[in-house]
């Protein structure tokens, strides 16, 4: 079982009154934090795992 799925389970059975999309975020933020051990935005960036379908350009 991978971190990003035990993070957002636990999240799931901790916090049962926040929105799914507020889950995924605050997981993606955990793993991405302790994957790199560091709370700087541009050393986090690359460690978020997400693949957006759409560009806001």
């Amino acid at each position: 079982m991978s971190w990003d799925h035990c993070i957002a389970t636990s999240l799931t059975y901790s916090l049962p009154q926040v929105r799914a999309t507020r889950h995924t975020n605050l997981a993606l933020l955990t793993v991405a934090i302790l994957e790199r051990r560091a709370l700087v935005t541009s050393v986090l960036a690359p460690a978020w795992r997400v693949q957006l379908p759409y560009s806001h350009h």
